[in-house]
């Protein structure tokens, strides 16, 4: 196993769904409706980490917290035609295509 892929598997346990992550997330989207749906699935699907949620780890180490949201909410991490911004803010989900 190379540096690169323990720090990048010791990173991935520790960004495990937490609330204080969900707890950013809002903070970041207040007025969002991601509260009605995604909670911990915004970044996981079941406990793999989705687009979204391998977006912010990239970028977890590098920006604080509230610089990491504004640039990976620039992103469509699914692919789906919507940036992640709009998709929190219409509480879908943004590591989940919604074709």
């Amino acid at each position: 196993m190379t540096i690169l892929t323990a720090f990048v598997f010791f990173l991935s346990l520790n960004l495990s769904a937490r609330p204080a992550y969900y707890g950013m997330l809002l903070a970041n989207y207040p007025g969002s409706r991601i509260e009605q749906g995604a909670k911990c699935m915004a970044c996981h699907n079941g406990r793999a980490v989705n687009s979204y949620g391998k977006a912010f780890v990239n970028e977890y180490s590098k920006l604080s917290k509230p610089e990491i949201f504004k640039k990976i909410g620039l992103l469509d991490s699914d692919n789906d035609g919507l940036t992640n911004d709009q998709e929190i803010m219409e509480g879908r989900n943004p590591g989940v295509a919604n074709k």
